[in-house]
């Protein structure tokens, strides 16, 4: 079951996500917040995989709470997904510097948040399996394509609920595979 914390200060949106994410199967919210105080201290008692993070927000922003995540061990933080109305290219670079999995522009239809949900889960899946192994990768190496493609669209702002993505991302697999299909 994945437990996702949802800090948003708007609470009919945060309400509404809640109540989304918790209804489909394998999903729980273990906590909402309206702010990054708020948002740290439900953090500092319990655990959850996928933090779903506004950036502006009252107290603490969404930054700040980053900024604060970064000071954990690696395997107390929970994977972030930033939902916010903050579309600069330097508010993503600083996003992603602190740690952001997924930058998602407002509004966000839910399905397409769920999806960047699961996304997670997969790749906290796979990480986990990775980690079972008696030699495990480290560095570059530990990321999969997929992982660097994300990274690689996120760090140029490209979201991924946009039309065209899945495309994008299939192309550059095949062109990888075969380089002769870049000309082509």
């Amino acid at each position: 079951e994945v437990r996702s914390l949802i800090v948003d200060c708007k609470d009919d949106r945060r309400k509404a996500r809640a109540q989304y994410i918790s209804s489909q199967q394998g999903m729980k919210v273990g906590g909402q917040a309206a702010d990054g105080l708020e948002a740290l201290d439900i953090l500092s008692r319990n655990t959850v995989a996928v933090m779903l993070l506004d950036m502006i927000m009252p107290k603490l922003d969404g930054f700040g709470v980053l900024s604060q995540l970064q000071k954990r061990p690696p395997l107390q933080r929970p994977e972030v997904i930033a939902v916010t109305a903050l579309g600069r290219d330097d508010f993503v670079r600083r996003a992603v510097h602190l740690g952001v999995s997924y930058y998602m522009i407002k509004p966000v239809e839910m399905p397409a948040l769920l999806d960047r949900i699961r996304d997670i889960c997969q790749h906290l899946n796979q990480a986990s399996a990775i980690a079972d192994q008696p030699a495990p990768l480290t560095g570059a190496a530990a990321f999969t394509l997929d992982d660097k493609l994300s990274n690689l669209f996120l760090t140029l702002g490209i979201p991924a609920h946009i039309k065209g993505y899945q495309f994008l991302r299939e192309a550059i697999k095949l062109v990888i595979q075969k380089p002769e299909l870049i000309g082509g």
